[in-house]
């Protein structure tokens, strides 16, 4: 018995939500998962698809891919280049998947959104239940913390946080605008967890991001005061945020490794021989580890450091007019939020940038999915706000 093809397209969408809560658990799965979407979602929603449409949504993403295709014929570790290349692919597969939907709206973003939460807080649940029971069998305290907590998922912790930091934005926007006053214990329990975990897995970028982002709700409360949800929501901000400096101000957090970031920095711009178009997609370890060799830096080589910072990292391996790819590729949805008043969008996104200056985030696959996503979460949502201004105008 063959099942209707509304079925199928329902089918289809609801798996992409499968795909989408899969992220934060399994990078693995969630790769599989996304190559599973992107065949069932072109068989059952061909006739849906846009080419045009895919084209004016994702043309950054594309560009983006372009710029490290071109990188490809400048280097000689080919092998490293295509590993590199297929990372990234993740951008242009999460864009076919939301240019598969007939329409997205609100519900779906929000629906989105909230599969990516649950499947972090399954994440988390996952990382925590295993820190106690190894703590239980080895009495190490440092298995709550960065790396060795998040090892389980084979996740950087990094990454992790962002996703928190994300989730957090979300519930923080969710319940100051449209919760109602009765769901405040719910919230109040998703906020103490989520910030407990990002305060064993985070660093001082995630201190920073949560710090702008709560200060972002608490502006907004003072110059609009007033009761109900709005006022739960920053009472939970201020005593999250005075719990923050303390615990910054403690060093409670627990570090494996520390180096300087800025020598990361210097080292990565001196050591590309060629400005405007960089080392190339696959070359960029092997050069900046000689660089490392060569200049007394033999601990970073050992350990075959990235430059830890995004910008520098795409100026190295792609030169100058890859960091202007880049800084489109994440301007723009900052920007279209801009233009849109999406408050929610650039929440979402600017924390992107400080994350930029300390990490390389489009580094592996949990980084670019991520990325992607929240890239597209925020191109429909303008386009969806765009045409509700143009039906109010007619």
């Amino acid at each position: 018995m063959l099942i209707p093809v509304n079925s199928m397209k329902r089918i289809s969408e609801w798996l992409f939500f499968f795909f989408v809560a899969t992220i934060p658990i399994s990078s693995l799965f969630s790769s599989k998962a996304m190559v599973i979407c992107i065949i069932l979602a072109l068989v059952v929603n061909y006739k849906d698809f846009r080419f045009s449409q895919f084209i004016s949504r994702s043309w950054d993403l594309i560009i983006y891919l372009g710029v490290m295709v071109i990188g490809l014929l400048q280097t000689s570790n080919l092998v490293q280049g295509v590993k590199n290349l297929e990372t990234s692919t993740a951008l242009i597969g999460v864009a076919i998947l939301f240019n598969s939907f007939r329409k997205i709206s609100k519900r779906e973003i929000t629906l989105a959104i909230s599969s990516f939460t649950l499947g972090l807080i399954i994440a988390l649940a996952i990382v925590l239940m295993n820190a106690f029971i190894t703590f239980i069998l080895i009495e190490d305290q440092k298995v709550f913390f960065s790396n060795r907590l998040t090892s389980i998922l084979n996740s950087h912790p990094t990454y992790l946080a962002y996703y928190i930091i994300a989730t957090f934005t979300f519930i923080l926007y969710k319940f100051y605008y449209d919760a109602p006053d009765r769901s405040g214990f719910l919230f109040i329990i998703l906020c103490l967890f989520l910030y407990l975990m990002l305060i064993l897995v985070g660093g001082s970028t995630s201190y920073v991001s949560l710090l702008l982002i709560f200060s972002f709700f608490l502006l907004k409360y003072f110059l609009d005061p007033q009761p109900g949800a709005k006022l739960k929501v920053t009472i939970v901000i201020i005593l999250l945020l005075v719990s923050l400096f303390v615990v910054h101000s403690l060093k409670v957090t627990y570090k494996d490794n520390y180096w300087e970031r800025s020598v990361l920095w210097n080292s990565a711009i001196k050591a590309n021989p060629n400005p405007l178009i960089g080392v190339g997609t696959g070359d960029y370890k092997t050069v900046l580890n000689d660089y490392y060799l060569s200049h007394n830096l033999e601990e970073f080589a050992k350990e075959s450091y990235n430059s830890h910072n995004q910008f520098i990292q795409f100026y190295f391996s792609n030169g100058i007019i890859g960091l202007i790819i880049l800084v489109i590729m994440i301007g723009r949805p900052l920007y279209l939020s801009v233009r849109s008043q999406n408050a929610l969008g650039i929440l979402l996104m600017f924390p992107f940038i400080i994350y930029g200056v300390t990490e390389v985030f489009l580094g592996r696959y949990q980084g670019v999915v991520f990325f992607a996503l929240l890239h597209q979460i925020v191109i429909y949502q303008y386009y969806s706000l765009k045409s509700q201004f143009s039906l109010k105008a007619g």
